[in-house]
């Protein structure tokens, strides 16, 4: 009897796990794949890569938002002003020449999570009619010295990615595309810091 009890419920069980939905889905704790110390000085610096062309205020923006999330989960105590890291940018010449750990220091940071925008793509389809968009981003959390301390088994660093899908223009312009993409990248990229209870999107592709 118990051998067909057991029998029945794999049997049960086997459209959702070859589905690929698990048992622990929506509703489970997920755990931070980097936990910041709380102790140290975190700046949260947006980069963009040389052959990336964002939209004016975005890289402040996307770091203003990761700040907040952070806070939000207690993920960190004492986050360095946005403000330190624009001041820097106002001398364009000096800033391209420093790199993460000569802005850790300029700034008064002890750590540095660095964020390396390497796709912006707002797309309007051929006839005008629909408009989609893709980012991805590298992050990595380097000290004052110039040291990675995660993630330490991936040189180019930790892939996220936010994508919209296509929509009619007249429902999201080029401008309601990119704040997407921007709300999209600082939810994903904070909670690469902190706990989170993951909900049906989180395993919707």
């Amino acid at each position: 009897m118990a051998a067909r009890l057991k029998t029945a419920l794999l049997l049960a069980l086997l459209p959702c796990l070859l589905a690929g939905c698990g048992l622990a889905g929506a509703g489970a704790k997920q755990k931070a794949l980097y936990t910041l110390d709380k102790t140290k000085r975190t700046l949260i610096f947006t980069d963009v890569h040389p052959t990336v062309v964002v939209p004016p205020g975005f890289a402040t923006k996307l770091g203003e938002a990761i700040a907040q999330e952070l806070f939000q989960y207690k993920a960190v105590d004492h986050l360095v002003a946005q403000n330190r890291l624009t001041e820097l940018r106002r001398d364009s010449d000096r800033f391209a020449k420093l790199g993460v750990a000569d802005i850790a220091r300029e700034t008064d940071s002890d750590v540095v999570i660095y964020i390396d925008i390497i796709t912006f793509n707002v797309t309007v389809l051929s006839d005008d009619s629909m408009t989609q968009g893709l980012a991805q981003v590298l992050v990595k959390v380097i000290d004052s010295k110039g040291t990675r301390l995660w993630p330490t088994s991936d040189v180019a660093g930790t892939q996220v990615d936010a994508t919209v899908d296509p929509a009619f223009a007249d429902q999201q312009d080029k401008e309601s595309v990119a704040k997407q993409l921007n709300e999209k990248l600082s939810h994903d990229i904070a909670r690469l810091f902190h706990d989170y209870q993951a909900n049906e999107s989180d395993f919707k592709h």
